[in-house]
């Protein structure tokens, strides 16, 4: 299990955690396509077993697409 990996008790594999680090992801896929850098929103934070893989962040691209698009629509 990750948080044995990890040694941080279950932080890891709570809901909102694993939801923050795969959107961190994805904001940094979507900045690096623009062509753009940012320090701040670009380094990893954690050690890479705690990220998606390159294959697993592609399967979820278009789900968060379809995601930040509905939250544009309704804000």
């Amino acid at each position: 299990r990750l948080n044995r990996v990890t040694g941080a008790g279950d932080y890891f594999v709570r809901r909102n955690e694993i939801f923050a680090r795969v959107f961190e992801q994805y904001i940094f896929l979507k900045l690096q396509r623009a062509g753009v850098k940012n320090h701040f929103l670009h380094d990893t934070k954690y050690q890479s077993r705690v990220y998606l893989t390159g294959s697993e962040l592609e399967r979820v691209v278009p789900l968060l697409d379809k995601l930040v698009r509905s939250m544009r629509n309704t804000l």
